[in-house]
């Protein structure tokens, strides 16, 4: 019989939708739907689908965001051996130097007053005190995918309307240092070895002055599709592993990312911290793999 991961706590939101029309991200929902069914997947994250609340569409408001991160806290702080799970993909931008994230329900007049200023954010972040917890945001949207060349001319017009940044990642978790090891590896037991390990990390999809990009395809985001992949099991692994570690994740996207944009003719470069070292995911069901994956399994 398979098990589930019963620690295991997460909020995706993917704003595809917007009530400006130039604004909306139609491939984000791709993204949300592969992250979602990966989470829930018992071959991979494990995850009971009742313990992972998927936002997208006319759902994804602000006030939608911030009971989602609500629920996601209480859950956490109900469970010692939790691990949650944040994953954010859409418009993020800058206005006079503050950080915005853009939801669904902001208007033409006032798209800053309407829209989740990441301080705000960052607050319901920081009460979410789970034993592990993964962050990652796949942002810088407007403009990165809404190219004459990627098919979507429509958000040729979203750099009139916002100017694109990536999540400033230092406002998410300043006090998270810059990590440059792996400590977990060798043979653990089944669903349990996802309660190995501590700590807190965030994954950023683009640096600073990056935008974020499609794959040439057009079927996901550059970014969340090398974090599927990671995920489901194509980062190198010590021998024997059984899980996926956070590091695994980070250095397979960081490098992957960083390679599929430049055949684009592209900069994107993710960017990671992480205070420590902690499954994700299971490699097959936790029985590990002796070979590699050429591409992505399916879910």
């Amino acid at each position: 019989m398979t098990e589930t991961f019963d620690h295991g706590y997460a909020v995706v939101i993917g704003i595809d939708a917007n009530a400006i029309p130039q604004l909306a991200l139609p491939t984000v929902a791709h993204d949300v739907a592969a992250v979602r069914d990966v989470l829930v997947d018992p071959e991979r994250c494990a995850y009971l689908p009742d313990n992972v609340r998927l936002l997208s569409g006319a759902a994804a408001t602000k006030a939608g965001i911030l009971a989602a991160l609500a629920w996601l806290r209480d859950r956490a702080a109900a469970d010692p051996e939790a691990t949650a799970v944040l994953y954010y993909s859409g418009h993020g931008a800058l206005d006079k130097g503050r950080y915005y994230l853009i939801p669904y329900d902001v208007t033409n007049s006032t798209i800053y007053a309407d829209a989740l200023p990441a301080e705000e954010f960052n607050t319901h972040l920081r009460a979410t005190t789970a034993r592990r917890l993964l962050v990652v945001f796949d942002c810088c949207h407007a403009g990165g995918v809404g190219s004459r060349e990627s098919g979507l001319e429509n958000l040729d017009e979203a750099d009139n309307l916002i100017t694109a940044a990536p999540f400033p990642i230092d406002l998410a978790a300043p006090d998270l240092p810059d990590y440059s090891g792996d400590e977990i590896g060798g043979a653990l037991e089944a669903v349990s070895d996802l309660l190995q390990g501590e700590g807190r990390a965030i994954l950023n999809s683009s640096t600073g002055g990056q935008k974020s990009y499609l794959r040439a395809d057009r079927t996901m985001s550059l970014f969340t599709y090398h974090f599927i992949e990671a995920l489901t099991g194509h980062a190198p692994h010590p021998d024997k592993a059984t899980v996926v570690s956070v590091t695994d994740v980070m250095s397979w996207v960081t490098d992957e990312v960083a390679k599929s944009a430049a055949r684009e003719g592209r900069d994107q470069t993710p960017v990671m911290r992480t205070s420590g070292v902690f499954p994700v995911a299971q490699l097959l069901g936790g029985r590990g793999m002796a070979v590699g994956l050429s591409e992505p399994p399916p879910i």
